[in-house]
């Protein structure tokens, strides 16, 4: 049924990048991409924890991932980096043999490479010298992106292309489906940001070697941070305009609430299932719809 749903609904986004072209050209373009990625992979690596808001000091309300050894300069912690740079590996490997290949190891490197290559896929022009790519290229680079992003949580799924309602046809078999998925998030909606704060490795406690995401006030029990809620809030809201509107609205107003937003929705993506949370019709669209928004993080 899902299948079916999908075939209905909404196209892959490799299928949709590769329709205008032929099977040489779209190698050409992958092979182009991949080849400008290897030669600058160590600032696109740079690039990426400077700008994307997955650097962030101790004073940062979305908790520090940077660390300070015997009084030298914050850095950022290692295992974030290397969080970093396998994601950026995973996006070459996309280029280079279709698939991204297994997904991150734990929940929190999953966390940090699915901003990393959110950031990657529509910012890549600030990315080393990834924005001398041709207009083919820099598009097979982004498909790989959004590759590695979908499966930062679960291996083998493929994006899908959203198809919001059209002409104002409430009564459509899609706008149905979206308006079902934008109602079921809407009435659960605090449940799933407990359940994607828990389990999408954004709550991460003070002994973390990524960086702390709780906070103590005043003494009290160690909680996480309020700006780390609002954003993930803020990020389902978009979702939920974008399944009954097709428009998620404005982005976060900086880069970190960003970051804190992707990792969610690529989290919470694969987290939904038919039937328990919806039906099989509205899990397509909701797919889809968390796929556009985090075309749209950045």
């Amino acid at each position: 049924a899902a299948g079916a749903a999908a075939a209905a609904f909404a196209k892959t986004a490799a299928e949709v990048a590769a329709a205008p072209a032929t099977a040489a050209q779209v190698q050409k373009a992958r092979s182009e991409a991949a080849d400008k990625l290897q030669t600058c992979i160590s600032e696109v690596v740079k690039d990426i924890l400077t700008h994307s808001g997955i650097t962030r000091y101790q004073s940062s309300p979305y908790g520090p991932t940077t660390l300070a050894v015997n009084g030298h300069k914050p850095r950022v912690a290692l295992p974030v980096r290397e969080a970093v740079e396998q994601q950026v590996v995973r996006v070459l490997k996309a280029l280079l043999l279709g698939s991204p290949g297994p997904k991150p190891s734990t929940s929190i490197a999953a966390a940090f490479g699915a901003c990393a290559a959110a950031f990657l896929r529509n910012r890549y022009q600030q990315c080393g010298t990834l924005g001398e790519l041709s207009p083919a290229a820099a598009e097979q680079l982004q498909v790989a992106c959004t590759q590695a992003i979908t499966q930062s949580y679960a291996d083998g799924v493929e994006a899908l292309i959203f198809a919001p309602p059209s002409g104002g046809n409430k009564d459509s078999p899609a706008a149905a489906a979206a308006a079902e998925a934008a109602w079921k998030i809407t009435k659960n909606k605090q449940a799933i940001v407990d359940d994607i704060l828990a389990k999408s490795g954004l709550a991460r406690p003070g002994t973390s070697t990524y960086g702390s995401t709780y906070m103590s006030v005043n003494g009290h029990k160690p909680m996480i941070s309020t700006a780390v809620r609002v954003a993930v809030e803020f990020q389902l809201d978009r979702l939920c305009s974008m399944l009954l509107i097709g428009d998620a609205g404005p982005r976060a107003a900086d880069e970190e609430a960003a970051a804190v937003g992707t990792a969610a929705l690529a989290f919470f993506r694969n987290r939904a299932s038919a039937p328990r949370d919806m039906s099989a019709a509205a899990a397509v669209q909701f797919r889809a719809a968390c796929d556009a928004v985090l075309a749209q993080t950045y």
